[in-house]
């Protein structure tokens, strides 16, 4: 018999791969190596396992897909998913580990790996959570606070009402009609207007 992956993280890796195709997949890893295998580890099979659940591995790891440390889209969108869920049991990131064991608060991490380079994964040691696979990742609508949402719609505002100075600018420089042009000055410094209040 043989190690495999609990399917619930089968199922986290498989969406982060759906959601973002071209990552870099260098630091996955499943299975421990040797140092893991001289501990105890969620990364170690667990051959003790009831039936087929024998050498399940409960805990994945996933390339943060940036330089060391950095907070990428992959990792933002790990995070989210996994700190909190029910299937969960503790999450390391960039030498910090959320747990549910202390309500998923950051602690410091001083283990011998920083987790700088992927996001860890561990589920709990029960078979419901190995065996679901129901979704992980939030929309990505769901990613965002109600503040990041009113931000966000700040920019575009900001970014439209840019747009439309620039192409206002242009039909001046080609405008000869001297009424149009007075429009066109009066819908440039209302546009001035709304970007100087966003």
């Amino acid at each position: 018999m043989s190690w495999f992956l609990a399917p619930s993280l089968v199922a986290l890796r498989d969406e982060v791969n759906a959601r973002f195709p071209n990552r870099d997949k260098s630091s996955d890893g499943a299975v421990g190596d040797t140092s893991h295998a001289a501990r105890k580890s969620s990364h170690n099979p667990l051959w003790s396992a009831p039936g087929n659940w024998s050498g399940v591995v409960r805990a994945v790891d996933i390339d943060s897909n940036g330089k060391p440390g950095e907070r990428t889209p992959v990792v933002d969108a790990l995070l989210n998913a996994a700190i909190g869920d029910p299937r969960a049991w503790y999450v390391i990131w960039n030498r910090q580990i959320f747990s549910v064991t202390y309500d998923w608060e950051p602690r410091p991490y001083d283990g011998a790996s920083p987790h700088d380079h992927h996001v860890h994964i561990s589920v709990l040691e029960a078979v419901k959570a190995w065996s679901d696979t129901s979704p992980w990742l939030k929309e990505a609508d769901d990613m965002f606070s109600d503040k990041d949402r009113e931000m966000l719609t700040r920019i575009d505002t900001r970014v439209a009402n840019l747009q439309r100075v620039e192409k206002i600018r242009a039909e001046l420089e080609r405008e000869t009609d001297a009424k149009r042009h007075q429009q066109l000055l009066a819908e440039l410094s209302k546009v001035r207007a709304d970007l100087d209040a966003s």
